[in-house]
């Protein structure tokens, strides 16, 4: 089974004139840390319904560096991320047992309902959705190691 969500983010300067009202309103608290062996960290909100799922970063126009989303799903699935509605630029990181697997870099905001499809053709256990050109800045690597931590 592929699971898909959906995704919205576009920077503020394509926003004008646009028919989605922009929603700010829909962040999440910061519930959880991703770690890296290097000991970098990052603030994660955590989309742990399937309504917050649904929504993911849809309708953001900031995502500030250093914080992201979290996407855990409590059994092992193929998943399929797309932009719709998204007004940012994502990185995703697509993991399984505490190890990357796949990586999407710059994934482009979309507004149009032909956005393309991201994600590995194998199961995961989960997704991080961060700035686009974190994976970079942090040098992410498939088969990188990372740490999960719950704050609540």
């Amino acid at each position: 089974m592929i699971t898909c969500f959906s995704i919205l983010e576009i920077n503020k300067a394509s926003l004008t004139n646009s028919f989605w009202p922009v929603n700010t309103s829909n962040n999440l608290p910061l519930e959880a840390k991703l770690c890296f062996l290097n000991q970098q960290c990052l603030s994660l909100e955590v989309a742990d319904t399937p309504a917050k799922k649904e929504l993911g970063l849809m309708k953001r126009t900031f995502l500030p560096k250093g914080t992201g989303m979290l996407f855990p799903f409590s059994s092992k699935r193929i998943v399929r991320f797309w932009m719709y509605k998204t007004l940012i630029a994502l990185d995703m990181i697509f993991y399984l047992d505490g190890v990357v697997i796949a990586l999407e870099r710059n994934a482009p905001p979309c507004i149009d309902k032909k956005c393309p499809f991201y994600g590995p053709d194998y199961p995961i256990d989960g997704v991080i959705e961060l700035t686009s050109g974190e994976i970079e800045r942090l040098e992410i690597k498939v088969g990188d190691q990372i740490r999960i931590e719950y704050q609540y």
